[in-house]
């Protein structure tokens, strides 16, 4: 298959190798939330991607069952006279469903598995079906999957090497939604990008699959006009012709020149000014390995620009890395508030907030050719209510010839609100405040050529209460008698880092069961878990606020948390803490220890089992809680006062044979 790198001519005409043409049949439920999936008519062949739901079993390793039951499937369905490989084993990473994805190729063994008649996918369900230990099985696409849920992040049902599937561009990074449309067995993948970043090929990342031969995003008017057509219960067909001529075309983009929404928002959990500047990142014409030129997104892009800026200013100025920085924030021009989203300029005319976009848009001419140098910090960081820091000495040099005059001014940022009621952080595009900080004293400095001066500016925090959250920035303005302009930018929030923890509430722990599909409390029954069987107890919790260090730690029954000290220090008995734990879903696979360390904001809810301490070994046979802790921004790991400390419920472990102590 010839990989692409040009502009996606049309709504869902592509150029490739020379392949039938695919058409798709709409579903009942429409177009919903904006994607859908193309699958081929019920009268292809019987080959393709099935779910196949074994039955529930019970005991203490119900919950996670290694790969024999899968193994034993493949086996099975072969002696039916198919191919059958083992695609996806949903029991390895789900608790929800016990099932596998099972890729099968017809094979022609005197029963006419070759046959392409309309019963053959019905015939392979009902002989897969008639399995011992096969609860249901489905077709590749499978009912129990909403036809409405789910972007390009999270592809909602699945399909085979010769489906197609349309889908929304999602809020995730493009490998993502790669990995997601290949995982879900599809040969092509289109999205329509509603955030109008433009239409292109993915064929690297095409290339790197065995399964997926096209990978594009095309504009957003091909997912409306899909939208209308489903809407209307009209079939859509996917085009594939090798002889056809790429074209590329002119198409109008909204957010050219704006801030691209995957870029990354600050401040830093210590509320340090970040992200420093802004660079050309988004639907990139430039560069690619082998010596190729393709259209992408990404600071993938935008991090070789600023290294190209850096490469002249270090060829042909100086090597000074710490001039270079101050000289690119202090000339970089601030872009508006653009929510992509609505397709629009927000804010009152103010500039985004900074949060956001650093310093601005870079600008490499100003950098070079600008006479006045800064010479302090290139970003204030004014920090939270409790480490305020609302005055600043900013120091500048007139390296040209004569005397200079500067105006000293003052522009702020959009403010935004960081935070909801419950202070999880506002995600994009987040609430807009309409109070923005201000500049105490506006006055002028006259620098003599060749010499320094310093200036004193103070901030004051906009007209809110002390825990709103505004996250507010802008930029002092240094304007020059010869129209030169320097800026020195600034971001501040009005909340308690310390008290915007890191937990909203306890993490909490539960057995769930695999009978009903229910949770419940942890020592339902007074059962004993068995981790090292994969059988443990869940843990769920989410963050709001970052944290330096939190860990699922096991303690003693009648330990608590009054005796905690940092570094924790490992005892026996009832009254100790034992250790942290390992998570490990299968055997064999891949494992992840705590402490988690250095967690960002924006980090989803999830849970954890755990299968052994973290040091590897085994959990004995005992009576113990789970022990969760997270340490606040700006707290000192050595005082306990400075951690959220968490117990569970007791519960009992059992390893092997072993007896329970202090249990009947």
């Amino acid at each position: 298959m010839p990989r692409l790198s040009k502009i996606l001519q049309s709504a869902l005409v592509a150029i490739a190798a020379a392949t039938p043409v695919v058409t798709a049949t709409v579903p009942e439920g429409g177009f919903a939330t904006g994607r859908n999936r193309l699958a081929p008519p019920a009268s292809d062949a019987a080959s393709g991607r099935y779910i196949v739901e074994l039955e529930k079993s019970t005991g203490p390793n119900a919950r996670h069952e290694d790969s024999s039951a899968a193994d034993s499937l493949v086996g099975q369905i072969s002696s039916l006279g198919y191919e059958a490989t083992v695609k996806e084993d949903f029991t390895a990473i789900s608790g929800r469903f016990r099932g596998v994805s099972v890729e099968i190729t017809n094979v022609d063994n005197g029963n006419n598995k070759n046959s392409a008649d309309s019963d053959s996918s019905g015939v392979v369900v009902d002989e897969i079906k008639s399995i011992p230990g096969v609860a249901d099985a489905w077709p590749r696409w499978n009912p129990h999957i909403a036809l409405d849920a789910g972007d390009s992040c999270n592809i909602a049902g699945s399909g085979s090497g010769t489906t197609a599937v349309l889908a929304k561009r999602g809020v995730c990074d493009l490998f993502q939604s790669f990995r997601s449309t290949a995982n879900a067995g599809f040969g092509y993948g289109i999205l329509f990008d509603s955030y109008n970043q433009g239409a292109y090929y993915f064929d690297d990342l095409a290339a790197s699959s065995d399964t997926l031969q096209l990978m594009a995003v095309t504009t957003a008017s091909v997912g409306e006009w899909a939208s209308a057509q489903v809407a209307k219960n009209y079939p859509l067909h996917l085009k594939i012709e090798s002889d056809a001529q790429p074209a590329a075309f002119a198409a109008e983009v909204p957010s050219a020149g704006q801030i691209s929404s995957f870029t990354s928002w600050g401040p830093t959990y210590e509320n340090g000014f970040s992200p420093i500047v802004s660079a050309p990142g988004g639907v990139v014409y430039g560069a690619f390995p082998d010596g190729r030129l393709a259209v992408s997104s990404g600071t993938s892009f935008a991090t070789p620009y600023i290294s190209g800026v850096a490469a002249l200013w270090f060829a042909h100025v100086k090597k000074d890395r710490a001039e270079f920085v101050r000289r690119l924030t202090s000339t970089a021009l601030a872009l508006p508030a653009f929510d992509i989203t609505d397709g629009k300029v927000v804010g009152g005319g103010l500039a985004a907030s900074l949060a956001q976009q650093g310093a601005g848009l870079v600008d490499a001419a100003k950098l070079f050719d600008y006479t006045t140098v800064l010479l302090s910090e290139p970003t204030l960081s004014l920090n939270d209510t409790d480490n305020r820091v609302s005055r600043h000495t900013i120091r500048i040099q007139n390296t040209g010839p004569e005397e200079v005059t500067y105006n000293i001014s003052h522009v702020a940022a959009s403010t935004i609100s960081s935070r909801n009621s419950i202070w999880y952080p506002n995600t994009y595009y987040p609430p807009l405040l309409s109070a923005t900080g201000s500049l105490s004293e506006v006055k002028s400095v006259t620098v003599a050529a060749g010499a320094s001066s310093d200036i004193e500016v103070t901030l004051t925090a906009p007209g809110v209460t002390a825990e709103s959250g505004a996250l507010w920035s802008g930029k002092i303005l240094l304007v020059r008698s010869n129209d030169e302009l320097l800026t020195v930018p600034y971001i501040g929030i009005e909340a308690s880092t310390y008290n915007w923890t890191p937990l909203h509430h306890s993490p909490e722990s539960y057995r769930y069961d695999q009978t009903d599909g229910s949770l419940y409390p942890i020592d339902y029954q007074g059962l004993a878990y068995r981790p090292a069987e994969f059988d443990s107890p869940e843990v769920y919790f989410a963050f709001r606020y970052g944290t330096y260090e939190f860990s699922v730690d096991l303690v003693g029954v009648d330990w608590k948390t009054e005796q905690f000290s940092y570094p924790p220090q490992h005892a026996s008995g009832s009254r100790a803490w034992h250790g942290s734990v390992r998570f490990q879903s299968y055997e064999g696979g891949g494992y992840m220890d705590f402490p988690m360390r250095e967690i960002v904001r924006f980090n989803l809810g999830t849970y954890t089992t755990f299968r052994s301490f973290a040091n590897g070994t085994d959990i004995p046979s005992g009576r113990y809680r789970i022990f969760t802790r997270a340490l606040r921004i700006f707290g000192d790991a050595a005082d306990p006062a400075d951690w959220q400390l968490f117990l569970s419920d007791p519960f009992s472990i059992q390893l092997g044979d072993d007896p329970i102590p202090r249990q009947n």
